[in-house]
């Protein structure tokens, strides 16, 4: 069974129709063999010239083509968190949320958020357009005033 597999993801390779199973039924079915495009070099374009090259540190297949030599990934993953990942932050970042909390409630690095609340921060315009006068303005105040430290007198 495992020939057949691999003799399959030759045929996919070289760009042929996979070849059909003999179920227990013997009747003429596909083979369980994944559904994958056909992989092809980037660089000269070569289908039957490819073999396998080990994975990615993302664990995604790598292919070297024997005719250029070139290694490539065909469909490599994407890094990083997502974009809702981001939009959730900057959200419980709003809401009041400390980074530190905010890191261990998505499983994410504090530093990443305060990144991106930053790259966020950034795009907002430095003067709000909005010149509607209010009436009613609230402001909080917090006046502290340490003349100097009780302690030991100084000399």
């Amino acid at each position: 069974m495992r020939l057949f597999r691999r003799d399959n993801h030759r045929r996919l390779l070289r760009g042929e129709e996979p070849a059909y199973c003999e179920g227990v039924a013997k009747r003429a079915r596909k083979c369980d063999a994944p559904e994958m495009d056909i992989i092809t070099c980037p660089r000269c374009g070569a289908r039957d010239h490819l073999q396998k090259d080990g994975h990615n540190r993302s664990g995604t297949q790598r292919y070297r083509c024997r005719s250029c030599r070139c290694a490539f990934t065909p469909t490599p993953k994407e890094q990083g968190h997502g974009a809702a990942t981001h939009e959730q932050a900057v959200r419980l970042y709003l809401e009041g949320m400390s980074l530190r909390a905010i890191g261990r409630r998505l499983g994410v690095v504090y530093q990443s958020v305060a990144n991106w609340v930053a790259e966020r921060a950034a795009d907002l315009p430095a003067i709000v357009s909005d010149a509607t006068p209010s009436e009613t303005v609230e402001v909080d105040e917090l006046f502290t005033f340490v003349e100097r430290k009780k302690g030991r007198p100084s000399s």
